[in-house]
């Protein structure tokens, strides 16, 4: 049934807007993807302009419905990554959200977006490979009201262990 390459650490979201799957990345690629369920079909999607995330899997991602704008956040690829892009569906542009702080450094890391709790992506998990590989369990969000960066969220009391290569659902 397949025909092309396989990669690995891909991400993806619901477009509920289209009724579409939006599936990014995998190692080591930046192919975007729309699957349309109303057609059973899929198409390649090829983003306009130059500026361009690089290729990568296991990276974090959300989409926010209300924009039809979907996020990518870290991953691996040439090396751990610590940015923050979005892809506008309607334009079909990149666009790196970053502002010269530095990000954070995570794959597998679990990502969502939240529309209602004014427009934050918040993620949690994944690991780090700085001088060796540790799961980490420190909870950060991004307000794109603001766009200032990744804040960590602070905690107190217990949290769960650290999580890698996660799966994650989202309600048709």
């Amino acid at each position: 049934m397949s025909s092309g390459p396989n990669f690995a650490g891909h991400c993806l979201e619901y477009n509920r807007n289209i009724h579409e799957i939006i599936v990014y990345g995998g190692d080591p690629s930046s192919d975007m993807w729309m699957y349309s369920i109303a057609r059973n079909t899929w198409a390649n999607i090829l983003p306009a302009g130059s500026s361009l995330p690089t290729a990568r899997g296991y990276m974090g991602c959300a989409f926010d419905p209300a924009t039809s704008t979907f996020y990518i956040q870290g991953g691996s690829g040439a090396a751990q990554e610590q940015d923050l892009w979005s892809y506008n569906i309607t334009s079909r542009r990149w666009k790196s959200l970053d502002l010269g702080s530095p990000g954070v450094a995570r794959s597998s890391q679990h990502m969502k977006f939240f529309p209602t709790l004014n427009s934050l992506i918040i993620f949690f998990g994944g690991y780090t490979t700085q001088s060796a590989t540790v799961y980490v369990t420190d909870p950060y969000l991004y307000d794109l009201r603001y766009a200032t960066g990744w804040k960590l969220i602070p905690y107190s009391g217990m949290i769960p262990p650290g999580r890698d290569f996660f799966l994650t659902g989202t309600i048709l």
